[in-house]
């Protein structure tokens, strides 16, 4: 299971808010050597709705030559196992997929819709299906 670095409330933020600081670089540059999205970093991170990965905790106080320890010393932080629930892992597993080119055999599909079977939110938006395609 994924790790996540649990701080008192606000304390995420000044911790990333003070490790650009001492950098004297913007949330663009930021994101950038820590190979991040920057809203992800900027607002996500920033703003507490997430927790901070591990991971990226960790490439974060190589950057700004601090051990792991001190700082969550420092920002009473904690290391906690991933917690999937509202918001707090929200968007963390999406990915850029490829374009994915589909090549059909034959040119000429039927598709059956007789055994489609609609919801009951497609009935009552009265769904209807061509009988055939």
């Amino acid at each position: 299971m994924k790790k996540r670095i649990l701080f008192q409330k606000n304390k995420q933020k000044e911790f990333l808010e003070e490790s650009i600081a001492t950098h004297d670089i913007n949330w663009k540059e930021f994101s950038e050597k820590l190979d991040i999205n920057l809203n992800t970093l900027s607002k996500t991170y920033r703003f507490e709705t997430s927790k901070l990965p591990e991971k990226i905790f960790i490439k974060i106080c190589k950057l700004i030559n601090k051990k792991p320890e001190s700082v969550l010393k420092a920002y009473n932080g904690k290391v906690t196992n991933e917690v999937i629930n509202h918001r707090t892992v929200f968007g963390e597993r999406r990915k850029r997929m490829r374009k994915v080119n589909i090549l059909f055999k034959e040119k000429n599909i039927k598709l059956k819709v007789d055994s489609i079977v609609l919801s009951k939110l497609d009935k009552k938006k009265n769904i209807r299906l061509p009988l055939s395609f």
